[in-house]
């Protein structure tokens, strides 16, 4: 099981850095996101 907890830390790391939300509220990125999506849409 270690190997597998390991991957998911690696993977939560990664999205982390990729959405650049260290240290954010998940609600702040999840509404950054949103208005990506939202915008990206409309367009």
């Amino acid at each position: 099981m270690s190997s597998i907890d390991d991957a998911l830390d690696a993977a939560r790391d990664h999205a982390a850095d990729f959405l650049n939300a260290e240290g954010r509220d998940w609600r702040h990125v999840a509404l950054g996101a949103a208005l990506t999506v939202g915008f990206a849409l409309a367009a």
